[in-house]
Parts: structure tokens; C-alpha cells; sequence
């Protein structure tokens, strides 16, 4: 297996985010990253071809109320419709997160052809990061 490391690496506001192999101790991928001042951030470890990649990104919380607000992140490109949406959105970015989605239903969102179900711990008018593959949802936090 292998577990996420996080080391403050100077005084100011840059930390060392790294993937450790937990059989050999290896470190399989690092990212330095400035952060900024009280910053809440996601770091996404995932898969890219068989290499560890690491993600970090910034929270970005835009509660509405009555809706749920979704940014999408996928490990690879994939469609994204919203039910009762006639708009036409933008694939996902392998490693990239998304723009920010407004749901009216907790089952409304679809990410490469699956359903994308906020019902079970989603509540309207919070904000959430979706992470997903090809086969689905993966999991999911509040912003």
C-alpha cells in the first residue's frame, strides 16, 4: 500500500506532499507546494499510466442554498451532464479539478455515463469535491 506523507519544508508557506510505499519506505511521488496564508487544500494521490501523481489544490467552498455545488475531480478525460441541463460542459482533465457544477437533485450529476449519487451523505446547500474514475464515484468530501 502505500499512505500520503505532508512535511512543512521551510518557515513560510511551502510544504513537501509526498506518496510513500508503506512495504519500502519509497517515496513515489513529491510535489512542493506554496500555500497560501490559512489556505484549506485537497491533495488527490492517483494513478497516471502506473506512476503515483500527486494533486493539491486549493478548497473552494460556494454554498448555495436549496442546491448542491460540485467541482468534479477525474484521473483521466471524461463527459459531464447534468440532468435538466441543456448545457454543454467541458470533459474533465486528468488531475485537474473542475469548475464549479450547481446540482438541483442529489442523483442529477453524470460523470463519464455513471451517476454521480450525493443522496446518502450530501446535503443541499453544501458544497462538495467529487472524485471519480471511468468506472464511477469514488468518494467525496464537503469544500
Amino acid at each position: 500500500g502505500s499512505e500520503m506523507c505532508i512535511r512543512d519544508s521551510s518557515h513560510g508557506h511551502k510544504f513537501e506532499f509526498a506518496i510513500k510505499d508503506t512495504n519500502s519506505g519509497a517515496r513515489t511521488a513529491d510535489v512542493k507546494y506554496n500555500v497560501q496564508n490559512k489556505g484549506k487544500y485537497w491533495a488527490i494521490a492517483w494513478m497516471d499510466n502506473n506512476s503515483d501523481v500527486l494533486s493539491i489544490f486549493e478548497m473552494k467552498p460556494s454554498n448555495q442554498n436549496d442546491v448542491f455545488r460540485v467541482r468534479v475531480f477525474a484521473n483521466t478525460a471524461l463527459s459531464v451532464k447534468i440532468l435538466g441541463s441543456d448545457a454543454d460542459f467541458t470533459e474533465t482533465i486528468a488531475g485537474e479539478v473542475s469548475e464549479t457544477y450547481t446540482i438541483n437533485n442529489c442523483a442529477d450529476l453524470y460523470v463519464g455515463g455513471n451517476e454521480i449519487d450525493l443522496c446518502q451523505q450530501g446535503d443541499f446547500g453544501q458544497s462538495y469535491l467529487v472524485v471519480v474514475d471511468s468506472q464511477g464515484l469514488i468518494t467525496y468530501g464537503k469544500e
